[in-house]
């Protein structure tokens, strides 16, 4: 399974929204595919979907000048986006070869 598919798949058996599932498949587009802006996120699934994939982003590219402060405003706008955080560190942890982009690209054959 990989990463992100776990990710949304964790939200939703906590119970939360589609807006929730939809995030956590897109959970990590921003920071792996540079051609992908929030915008397109926006235009495509939503306010609320791309909040919850540009809290997750650690680009500070979006008018906030840190990550700290990113990502305390958006946890003011709705304290559940730290479930999304909750379930990617829980694949993290849980699957040590998908903790960092690194280890994911050497152990790409093991998959």
């Amino acid at each position: 399974m990989i990463h992100v598919e776990a990710t949304a798949k964790r939200l939703h058996r906590w119970g939360f929204n589609i807006d929730f599932f939809i995030a956590g498949l897109l959970h990590d587009i921003i920071e792996d595919c540079a051609h992908i802006k929030i915008e397109y996120i926006k235009k495509e699934f939503g306010d609320e979907v791309a909040d919850m994939v540009n809290f997750m982003s650690k680009n500070i590219n979006y008018g906030i000048l840190s990550y700290e402060l990113k990502v305390d405003h958006f946890l003011k706008k709705n304290p559940n986006y730290v479930f999304i955080r909750l379930a990617d560190q829980f694949h993290n942890v849980s699957n040590p070869s998908y903790s960092s982009y690194d280890s994911f690209i050497i152990n790409r054959n093991l998959i």
